[in-house]
């Protein structure tokens, strides 16, 4: 297990880029909608075909997808907001519709959420005058690390995102690419 402090992995996208009864997948919040598949393994397109489209049509702006300059904006204000909360970010890619970050932080679950919460909210005002309105979804997946190899997978999983346009970035104190060409994929 990596020392104190914890690890975590964490993703959140931008808003209205993966909705109830998306074709890749989805898990309705209290688990009252069962989708047959996730991201991985999709379900058959049809299956909550009507859900979508009735959810994107209610949806109160456009989707957000970030261009290549705004990508590296949010990406070092990410980086900055959560150093002030003393979490320290290993590694971070910002893809057009979603984030990825490994952080580092003395705190649990729960103060993580809402520490990235914080910072998501201060992200979106500075961008306001290129993104009105909601700049991301409301929740965000966390997983805590496991192990040094979970460590050195996320990593890599995270610094991958590049060959997708992401912007990516890594702390000086671990380096991605080499626990790339070590690791499979997470």
């Amino acid at each position: 297990m990596p020392p104190s402090p914890r690890w975590f992995h964490i993703e959140f996208n931008t808003f209205g880029t993966w909705l109830p009864g998306d074709p890749r997948g989805f898990r309705d919040h209290d688990h009252r909608i069962h989708s047959s598949g996730d991201y991985r393994n999709p379900p058959p397109r049809s299956e909550h075909q009507a859900l979508h489209r009735w959810v994107s049509k209610r949806l109160q702006q456009q989707a957000v997808q970030l261009t290549a300059p705004q990508r590296e904006e949010v990406g070092r204000l990410l980086i900055h907001a959560l150093n002030r909360r003393d979490m320290h970010v290993l590694a971070l890619a910002v893809s057009s519709n979603h984030a990825h970050a490994l952080i580092a932080a003395d705190s649990d679950d729960s103060l993580l959420r809402k520490a990235v919460g914080n910072a998501k909210r201060q992200i979106s005002h500075a961008m306001r005058a290129s993104i009105p309105g909601s700049l991301w979804q409301r929740k965000i997946g966390v997983r805590t690390v496991r192990d040094e190899r979970h460590l050195h997978n996320a990593a890599a999983y995270i610094a991958r995102h590049a060959d997708e346009g992401a912007w990516v970035w890594e702390s000086p104190r671990f380096n991605a690419q080499t626990a790339r060409a070590n690791t499979s994929s997470e």
